[in-house]
């Protein structure tokens, strides 16, 4: 019984083979280098939890598939070095607009009020001292 990986989906297409993927092998290299992507299966990297690239071979050629928003895959042919060279190119710039929106908020300080280790602790900067806070409320004193 043949997979979809294997017989193509919906346009006919089907996913890269070992041999194709030896073809495409500097290419992948290069992407099992970026921090962000995992390499799930042989030639199909995600980011986190989510798919992001994978090749395609076909009579046509060779092609990736990218989904540059996270959302949407866009096919883009990779079948020569130059557009093989313009693919990643594409993802260096796509990784690193996602590397600056994970990694901003952690380049702030720790949230104000919380202790280091995600609890409640004291401010970080403590209430100006009143009369009233000093000494106690007025019910209290007698």
């Amino acid at each position: 019984m043949a997979t979809s990986q294997e017989s193509g989906g919906p346009d006919g297409m089907k996913h890269a083979g070992r041999r194709t993927l030896t073809t495409l092998e500097p290419v992948l290299r290069a992407l099992r280098e970026h921090p962000v992507l995992v390499e799930k299966s042989p030639g199909a990297f995600y980011v986190k939890s989510k798919a992001f690239l994978h090749f395609h071979e076909d009579p046509a050629g060779l092609f990736a598939d990218v989904k540059e928003d996270l959302l949407t895959f866009a096919r883009y042919r990779v079948s020569t070095r130059a557009e093989q060279k313009e693919l990643l190119a594409r993802v260096k710039r796509c990784l690193s607009g996602l590397v600056v929106r994970v990694s901003a908020p952690a380049k702030r300080g720790p949230h104000p009020g919380r202790t280091p280790a995600g609890g409640r602790g004291a401010p970080s900067h403590p209430a100006p001292s009143t009369p009233s806070t000093s000494r106690g409320t007025p019910s209290q004193k007698r």
